[in-house]
């Protein structure tokens, strides 16, 4: 019985690999892809350091995924900016450029398609969003000079106080630079060592003392934790006649033994990583419960402005040490210098304020008239403290207080202060005429 012929399946081809426009002629070929705006961007996207925080923030990697979820979000950035075609046309719409303009290899081009980006968003989708990126510092002209980002993870210390770590890029960057520096110079503070131990006339003939010697350079540049040291004791031979006189044949010598050591150093690439991986992060602790991350961050920024007029009850008023008998006159002392720091900062503010509504840079207030762009209440104080003051009291006649003329400068800064001349002249004079009895 003749057997049904069963039906055909179509076979499924896999879809080609989009490519770019190529023209091949005698062996050769001619790629034509677009620059664009690219280079511009990626310029714009190294500085945003998404390479290095977005691997910290993104769950461990998934092997089956053919491309790296970082690579698939950066290049899903990439054609926001440039096509923004849909994530299905990803693929095709990424072949106009080259690889390597979009961070990608040239192994990696066929899998730039919707399916890995698609994946590498489910992996963000379950990252640390909050924590990548809290708040950008930038500069006068608007670029980042600094970004911050912080862990949502509420913790507490031992005394209950709110604990909160932050993430600075810059500060990161310059830790790394820190310990390169620190660990560059013990590698050459050690190489000198070695050096010293090689030589004939070395001082370093116990161990002890090697140790110390290598233990006094990593503390000196804190290297300790990053390099590896190993002090290795040599046994050198020589042999001297017994007696002197030429050698003969009967000349008997002698062994003599001496230790001598040798030093080897190694970085350690492991405790380097390790301690990378902490680089830019610092805790803030605070009883401060209302406050969200961002205002705790910035009122902890504003902190070396308050510091630096706090200061000068340590310099300028020179504040300790103070004598007084019962602890309550301590503090209302130190409530006085707070009101003194308080009117010094409110005139400081005030004429630097009017400097910048007039368009006034800079005041010759320092020594040879040199140019003083932040004028402080000290040095106002100083300028009209050789202003004299002159009291004229005659017969039957009501007292005068006259004041010498005040210089261009005096009469400039009072103006900025809102203060004129004249009312200047009367806050010197006595409230009420005085005569002579």
């Amino acid at each position: 019985m003749p057997s049904k012929r069963q039906p055909t399946r179509a076979k499924s081809s896999r879809a080609e690999v989009p490519s770019a426009p190529m023209a091949r002629k005698q062996g050769g070929s001619l790629c034509a892809q677009t620059s664009g705006a690219l280079p511009i961007l990626n310029r714009r996207i190294e500085r945003t350091r998404l390479e290095k925080v977005l691997p910290a923030a993104l769950p461990p990697e998934d092997r089956r995924m053919k491309l790296a979820p970082v690579k698939a979000l950066l290049v899903l950035l990439r054609n926001l900016l440039v096509s923004r075609a849909p994530m299905y046309g990803i693929g095709e719409g990424a072949v106009r450029h080259a690889a390597d303009a979009l961070g990608l290899i040239p192994q990696e081009i066929g899998r730039r398609n919707d399916d890995s980006v698609g994946r590498a968003l489910d992996r963000l989708f379950l990252a640390d969003v909050p924590s990548l990126v809290l708040w950008e510092k930038t500069d006068a002209e608007g670029g980042v000079i600094d970004g911050y980002s912080t862990s949502d993870q509420p913790a507490t210390t031992a005394e209950g106080y709110r604990r909160l770590w932050y993430h600075s890029l810059r500060k990161a960057e310059q830790d790394a630079v820190v310990r390169s520096g620190r660990i560059e110079r013990a590698l050459k503070q050690l190489a000198t060592l070695k050096e010293k131990l090689r030589s004939p006339r070395t001082r370093y003939r116990q161990e002890v003392k090697v140790a110390a010697a290598v233990a006094e350079i990593l503390e000196t540049w804190g290297a300790t934790a990053w390099i590896v040291t190993e002090v290795q004791p040599q046994n050198e031979e020589t042999f001297h006649q017994d007696h002197r006189g030429r050698p003969g044949k009967d000349t008997r010598y002698v062994k003599k033994v001496a230790t001598r050591f040798d030093l080897s150093y190694r970085i350690d690439d492991a405790r380097v990583a390790l301690d990378a991986r902490s680089d830019g992060i610092f805790p803030l602790v605070t009883n401060v419960a209302d406050f969200s991350t961002l205002e705790l961050l910035h009122a902890y920024k504003r902190q070396p402005v308050i510091e630096k007029r706090f200061s000068q009850l340590k310099t300028d008023f020179a504040v300790a040490p103070v004598y007084l008998k019962a602890v309550h006159r301590i503090q209302a002392l130190l409530c006085m210098y707070f009101f003194a720091l308080l009117v010094e900062a409110l005139l400081e503010r005030q004429l630097r304020q009017a400097m910048q509504h007039e368009e006034i840079e800079t005041l010759p207030m320092y020594p040879e008239g040199r140019a003083c762009r932040w004028p402080t209440a000290r040095r106002v104080i100083d300028l009209f403290e050789s202003v004299p003051r002159h009291t004229l009291e005659q017969r039957r006649q009501p007292t005068e207080v006259m004041v010498t003329e005040l210089t261009r400068l005096q009469r400039k800064l009072l103006k900025l202060i809102g203060l004129p001349a004249t009312d200047y002249a009367r806050g010197l004079a006595a409230p009420k005429e005085i005569r002579r009895k």
